[in-house]
């Protein structure tokens, strides 16, 4: 990984996160010379991707960033989900999922966001085609017929040929670009952190739905579970300030004693929950991948995992290509994506507004669901493949 500033370059890849990173990766051996503008130095603290969340990882997700060489990493910090239980609190109704079952060893794994990301710089450091700019952010954008100039901090200017926006939710490329996005705010925060009960997990991920939204508890590795609990926004501040005894009381009252006591808790933090989804993904040889392009509610597990396939896609329709900058590329990588991004983001939408719904009928809708994919074994393995991320694989 190159950190000397080029003045042109095939790709300029904005946002070093854990896509745009993985994009990077993807394209190495493609010949294309790649600048990575990132605004944070990859080792700061307060870097947004490479923090503590817990990202679940599908087998496809899996499966492309073996390829991208950190097969290693996920053997050794990825703890694999045997087994997943569903249920609605207060209802009646569950679905317990076992891998074994569906004749998988597992249905994902396990990691944290910060452990992914150093696994994903380690690679990075051996491609020397790529450029790694930072701390550094895009000012400005100017189009000409063969490529974009980029304004940089400073007096510093970078043309590409092909400009990737990767800067996530709040995209400076996709507002310099003036693509526009609809938005919908869910009121709702999920509260982020790792707790320590007193039974083992044994590899099972549990998701419970409750009247102030969905409260996931993902396996990690020796007894710890990570913690995304979503509450109404307005709730948010209060559970932040609660002293780590009566965070855990609260928690312990939300999910129940399948794992016994709650023991010990760690650093907590919030993030707001939106859906954000830019109406077109291109422009004049310009492209957004991952939360630049669609935001999606945290339920299910599926933000990170669409990105992913996004960079995979895109670093495949860019191979063995002299010009990486096309319309016709990018109108073809558009109408890849686009089927398997509308069935994710609309996935999870509804079951976030479903699970929202404290009404009779939002009620009645949810046992009914519960009581048919718990004992109609087709519904069970559709569910499956759609988790494991087999909408749109990338080979």
């Amino acid at each position: 990984m190159s950190k000397s500033q080029p003045r042109q370059v095939d790709i300029a890849i904005v946002g070093g996160g854990l896509v745009g990173a993985s994009l990077a990766l993807a394209l190495r051996g493609s010949g294309l010379c790649i600048a990575v503008i990132e605004a944070f130095t990859p080792t700061a603290p307060e870097h947004p991707s490479y923090d503590d969340r817990t990202l679940v990882l599908n087998p496809v997700s899996c499966q492309i960033l073996s390829r991208l060489g950190i097969a290693a990493s996920l053997e050794q910090y990825g703890v694999p989900i045997n087994s997943i239980h569903v249920s609605d609190r207060g209802h009646f109704g569950r679905v317990l999922l076992q891998a074994r079952q569906h004749g998988l060893e597992w249905f994902g794994r396990v990691m944290e966001a910060w452990r992914l990301g150093q696994a994903l710089l380690q690679q990075a450091q051996n491609c020397e085609q790529v450029h790694w700019l930072s701390p550094v952010r895009l000012n400005t954008i100017r189009s000409f017929d063969g490529g974009i100039e980029l304004a940089l901090d400073g007096a510093d200017k970078l043309t590409t040929r092909l400009l990737v926006g990767a800067d996530g939710a709040g995209s400076r490329v996709r507002e310099l670009l003036h693509l526009p996005a609809t938005q919908h705010d869910y009121q709702q925060t999920a509260i982020i952190c790792n707790a320590t009960p007193s039974k083992a997990h044994n590899g099972m991920a549990y998701e419970r739905f409750t009247d102030t939204g969905p409260l996931a508890l993902l396996p990690q590795a020796g007894q710890r579970v990570g913690v995304v609990w979503t509450v109404a926004t307005d709730q948010a501040g209060s559970l932040l300030t609660l002293s780590d005894s009566e965070f855990l009381d609260g928690l312990q009252r939300r999910f129940g004693h399948r794992l016994g006591e709650f023991q010990r808790v760690g650093k907590r933090a919030n993030y707001p929950l939106k859906l954000v989804r830019a109406e077109t993904n291109t422009a004049h040889r310009s492209v957004l991948i991952g939360n630049a392009s669609h935001t999606i509610h945290p339920i299910s597990a599926q933000g990170f995992n669409l990105g992913l396939r996004d960079a995979s896609t895109l670093a495949n329709q860019l191979s063995n290509q002299t010009d990486p900058g096309t319309a016709d590329l990018l109108q073809a990588y558009q109408l890849r994506r686009q089927p398997d991004q509308d069935e994710t983001i609309r996935y999870t939408d509804s079951l976030a507004r479903l699970y929202s719904n404290d009404s009779i009928t939002g009620k009645l809708l949810r046992t009914s669901g519960l009581l048919a994919h718990q004992f109609i074994p087709a519904l069970q393995r559709r569910l499956v493949l759609n988790a494991m991320g087999y909408r749109d694989h990338v080979g």
